[in-house]
């Protein structure tokens, strides 16, 4: 969208330089998140000798302390966000000499340069706080000051009511798609279909098999709703919408409005961590599907859910387990009695992300 020169000049603004400087200075460094743990000393002593990022800089320096929101985002070193934040993590500790905590995060490493990173950066932190206990199981020889709490998910508690949430979708409040003929009735019985991190590509997208297993579903209960949590979903999960005349929750929608319509469904399937959260919230039956890393496996051990977790690739294989699990799900959820009492136990733990704070304070 941009010119060579407008990116050289906006460059040249946030660096305080002549465009010529900065063209040089930016054709050196590149990407200012290096690729590998051994380039983190030469990058970081380029950030503060070429004052890159000064204004963030400055903020880290005079900073009590540095908290990194993990989450999903520690699993591999190709992914450029898994790098910055223990780039910043980096900085922080060795460069600027201010404390940093890694909170509310799933580790799973699947590469050699993500594991150098972690077995570097881990023992340097004030503190490492896990999202879910197998993290810990996996990867506690790399830290000895971790802590396992549960994610903030279960600590927001803000809802809508039935009655509230069927006139905000009334008067379009809700980012709800209406495929179907009528607009979406949260008072009726439905099932909630989530979509996946899992999918690396458009082309691995297995919209048939959504299809299928809507289709499949809808004989179950007429109502299904499409559930979106990022884009890669809306364009897995919008086809099926259309074809099939289905409702499907946009990202728009608001958080509380996202976890009425999930708590109160009569049964979740999906591979999505936020929205099994909001299901278990309401003591709602999940069918889960694997993940892009071992969250899920992770989230249903904090809920103590003994379950299958379905493969999002052969759908189409565990169709009918999928079909027969939903049906004795609506007609018995009693699986379930302790999933909505254990939501408010594990409201309480995720204060441990936290708590390193409220040591300091």
């Amino acid at each position: 969208r941009y010119s060579g020169r407008q990116i050289i000049d906006t460059i040249a603004n946030l660096m305080n330089r002549d465009p010529v400087s900065a063209y040089r200075s930016f054709n050196t460094i590149g990407d200012i998140v290096p690729r590998s743990y051994e380039k983190f000393g030469k990058y970081a002593n380029m950030v503060i000798e070429e004052d890159l990022f000064q204004k963030e800089v400055e903020n880290i320096r005079s900073a009590d302390v540095v908290v990194i929101n993990g989450e999903g985002l520690t699993y591999s070193s190709h992914d450029r966000c898994t790098r910055g934040l223990f780039f910043i993590a980096y900085l922080a500790k060795k460069y600027l000499n201010t404390k940093c905590i890694m909170t509310n995060h799933t580790l799973d490493i699947t590469d050699n340069d993500l594991y150098h990173m972690v077995e570097n950066i881990y023992p340097m932190l004030d503190g490492v706080v896990f999202r879910e206990p197998v993290s810990a199981k996996k990867h506690k020889e790399l830290c000895s000051n971790y802590r396992v709490s549960a994610d903030p998910g279960f600590y927001y508690d803000k809802q809508v009511g039935e009655e509230e949430l069927y006139e905000d979708i009334q008067s379009d409040k809700v980012n709800i798609r209406p495929y179907s003929s009528q607009c979406f009735d949260p008072r009726r019985q439905y099932i909630c279909v989530a979509g996946n991190s899992i999918y690396p590509t458009k082309s691995r997208y297995d919209v048939e098999s959504y299809i299928h297993l809507c289709k499949r579903l809808q004989k179950v209960v007429p109502n299904i709703l499409l559930v979106v949590s990022a884009e890669s979903d809306e364009e897995l999960l919008t086809p099926v919408a259309e074809q099939l005349g289905i409702d499907i929750v946009g990202l728009n929608t608001s958080i509380p409005h996202t976890i009425s319509l999930v708590s109160n469904a009569s049964v979740y399937i999906g591979g999505r961590y936020h929205p099994t959260i909001f299901a278990a919230k309401g003591g709602v039956p999940i069918i889960p599907f694997r993940a892009n890393t071992h969250k899920i496996e992770g989230v249903l051990e904090l809920l103590n859910l003994d379950i299958d977790i379905f493969d999002p690739f052969k759908i189409k294989d565990d169709l009918d387990s999928i079909i027969d699990l939903s049906e004795k799900y609506i007609c018995d959820k009693s699986d379930f009695n302790h999933v909505g009492p254990r939501s408010k136990e594990l409201a309480n733990l995720s204060k441990e992300n936290t708590s390193y704070l409220n040591e300091l304070a």
